[in-house]
């Protein structure tokens, strides 16, 4: 599953764009994963990692983690992709 996170939307956090993906991806509540999130991630590290430079520009990278039996790769561009493992 790959969706793109709008990092435009001010009120729009990259934590929740993964957390939504993952339950998709694995057919559960996103109230399932959010308990899980903090075992492999630091939200709020998370959310400022790829947050755009306040002269707008965009970062650069690329990290990935597992969460609920998936895969989940962000870049710097927005993309979030889930596997299932």
């Amino acid at each position: 599953m790959v969706v793109e996170h709008d990092f435009d939307d001010p009120h729009s956090e990259l934590t929740v764009t993964v957390v939504d993906a993952v339950s998709k991806a694995v057919g559960v509540s996103p109230a399932d994963v959010v308990p899980r999130v903090n075992d492999h991630v630091d939200p709020d590290a998370l959310d400022r990692i790829f947050r755009p430079r306040p002269d707008g520009s965009g970062r650069e990278g690329r990290l990935t983690f597992e969460l609920v039996n998936c895969l989940v790769e962000i870049t710097g561009d927005g993309t979030v992709r889930v596997y299932n493992t």
